[in-house]
């Protein structure tokens, strides 16, 4: 569950950087749509502010925007990709 904001200080980016944490650390799974109204509400906020932060994750590729149906978070993300470290291990690689 997203925290929620209890106070005006910079709305939109404390917005921001929750939907950002509450997706990036996997507690939405990959191809899961993102509902805007359902993150306002935990939030405690409007959907403009959560609408202002999905767009910039999109920006960042860290979610897609679906025309018509809204964001999702994708299957293969540049922010998920880097964190995953690769070693060789006995001829073949595994992800660590």
């Amino acid at each position: 569950m997203v925290k929620r904001i209890v106070t005006n200080r910079n709305i939109r980016q404390k917005s921001y950087e929750l939907i950002r944490d509450h997706i990036v650390s996997n507690e939405v799974p990959p191809g899961t749509k993102i509902n805007e109204g359902e993150l306002a509400r935990e939030l405690g906020v409007s959907k403009t502010p959560v609408r202002e932060a999905l767009s910039k994750l999109a920006h960042e590729g860290i979610v897609e925007i679906i025309p018509n149906r809204g964001y999702d978070k994708p299957f293969y993300s540049p922010l998920i990709s880097s964190s995953i470290m690769f070693k060789k291990k006995g001829g073949g690689i595994q992800i660590c």
